[in-house]
């Protein structure tokens, strides 16, 4: 079974190298890794351009800003592999990543069309980029983007910052949408055709996180905004989905319900304080992760909002 890598790529100079580094030591490496370098302005083409010269097995994709659904398109239109797997620029596969991948479609039913891995935080991840990879573990925030399983189960949904699919599954549906970005990869076209996700959890990439409360905020909205664009093409199909009409209906509720409804919310608010202390194991920590879920919650509606009346 051969295998095809894709790593899209827009001005990661700070990353791409560790992340080309990691590939190039698979234990199993896969036939082609194509670089997609979309458009940068910094040394990332260079980087990419190194490890090209040093082995030819690495290929080079130049793009002028198309984004990443459509860079992961371009490499899958040339792939010559049965299976294509991706990854993210900013983050770092350990040694076996690609073998635990595959050894998922060589001992599973051909139905099995994906298979996407854990995520974990790099060594010399920042204190904030630690908070936020916790604060996504605990809350499982966004979708089931972060799972933590300890053995191979279904999926409904494998990021591609960790993921592999059969080639002949993603073209027949044409690739990814392009207009969903950065949940093309959550399309219901795959599953719809009948095909099995899977989620391995041996297979594992370090993943960079925000490093700052800035591009926290940004990337919640950026989520909101995507979900709210998947809604416009298949309609809700997801609790997660509910939520712009949750926080609404819950504001509304604050302000005209009656007094003795109105009296529950301290109670309910210190019940779940209570319960989210006993789950992170520290009050700092889930004072710390309230204000991070209130700013995740708001950023998000807020995005759900310029999603559905289709903002860019």
């Amino acid at each position: 079974m051969n295998v095809s890598g894709c790593v899209p790529a827009r001005d990661e100079e700070k990353n791409l190298g560790a992340c080309l580094s990691a590939i190039a030591t698979q234990t199993r490496f896969p036939l082609e890794v194509f670089v997609v370098n979309d458009g940068s302005t910094d040394k990332t083409g260079a980087i990419a351009n190194e490890f090209a010269a040093r082995d030819s097995r690495f290929r080079i994709i130049e793009t002028a800003g198309v984004g990443p659904g459509a860079g992961r398109n371009v490499a899958l239109s040339q792939a010559a592999g049965d299976i294509i797997a991706f990854t993210d620029a900013d983050a770092i596969p350990r040694p076996d990543w690609l073998a635990e991948l595959v050894a998922v479609f060589t001992s599973c039913h051909a139905d099995v069309i994906g298979v996407g891995g854990a995520q974990a935080i790099p060594d010399d991840a920042s204190p904030y980029e630690r908070t936020v990879h916790e604060f996504l573990a605990t809350f499982g925030f966004v979708s089931e983007y972060l799972r933590t399983d300890e053995h191979t189960v279904a999926t409904r949904h494998i990021p591609t910052v960790n993921a592999a699919y059969r080639v002949s599954a993603l073209r027949a549906v044409s690739g990814f949408r392009e207009d969903l970005f950065p949940c093309e990869d959550l399309d219901r076209r795959l599953l719809a055709r009948g095909g099995r996700l899977l989620f391995r959890p041996t297979a594992v990439v370090a993943h960079h996180r925000p490093t700052s409360p800035a591009s926290f905020r940004r990337m919640m909205r950026s989520y909101g905004r995507g979900h709210a664009r998947l809604v416009r093409v298949h309609g809700p199909y997801r609790l997660l989905h509910a939520m712009p009409f949750i926080v609404a209906a819950s504001a509304l509720g604050a302000v005209v319900a009656p007094f003795p409804a109105r009296s529950l919310t301290l109670p309910s608010a210190a019940a779940a304080f209570l319960a989210l202390t006993l789950k992170v194991g520290s009050p700092t920590t889930a004072v710390l992760f309230s204000k991070m879920l209130t700013v995740a919650v708001f950023e998000w509606h807020c995005g759900s909002v310029e999603g559905l009346r289709g903002d860019a």
